[in-house]
């Protein structure tokens, strides 16, 4: 067995399968354990595996049916356009475009006159990506999806879910969203805390 914390290439023959079970970034080939990824090899005590943690970060790709949070940027009576955050559920920077679209049509699972009664700039949402390649198409059609984060229209302070619409604590105003059913529980503000206002 080679020594912990040694950078392992792929191919690279790590232990036997006498002494390890195969973990992440290895596999057993005919009783040795060898590496599949550049790494560090270490040992995973809970479940006695040879595994390897990867030296480089490898971006995330978008497929579909993926769930990602995102921030609106332009909204038209058939669009909302926004920016894509994060993946939902890892914990590495995404790979390519970072632009995508819902069309109204893909908003709510009714019928929706136009986008901007359902969206606004700014508000921080949860979507599933419909579409990934050429052009990234996504859906807040769901219980679970839609807006996370929504922020007054006058004052710009968070807005607070009461009933089925959006109050601002600060003036008092009223507004509606398609918001998402864990809308203002405080795992979100963990989720979104690193957007900037």
């Amino acid at each position: 067995m080679i020594e912990e914390g040694s950078v392992v290439l792929p191919g690279d023959i790590i232990a036997t399968s006498e002494e390890l079970f195969p973990g992440y970034g290895t596999k057993d080939v005919g009783g040795n354990i060898i590496g599949t990824i550049i790494g560090n090899f270490f040992i995973n005590k809970k479940r006695t595996a040879a595994e390897i943690k990867p030296l480089t970060s490898v971006p995330a790709l978008l497929h579909k049916g993926d769930t990602i949070i995102c921030e609106v940027k332009k909204i038209t009576d058939k669009m909302v356009l926004v920016d894509i955050l994060h993946v939902a559920g890892v914990n590495r920077e995404m790979a390519g475009d970072k632009d995508a679209a819902i069309r109204v049509s893909d908003i709510a699972a009714g019928y929706v006159v136009s986008a901007r009664d359902e969206y606004r700039i700014g508000d921080i949402i949860r979507a599933r990506v419909m579409q990934a390649r050429p052009a990234m198409r996504l859906s807040t059609e769901g219980p679970h999806l839609g807006s996370i984060k929504s922020f007054c229209s006058n004052c710009r302070v968070p807005l607070v879910k009461k009933n089925s619409v959006l109050e601002c604590p600060r003036c008092g105003r009223v507004e509606k969203r398609k918001i998402a059913s864990d809308y203002g529980e405080g795992n979100i503000d963990r989720k979104v805390k690193f957007v900037r206002r």
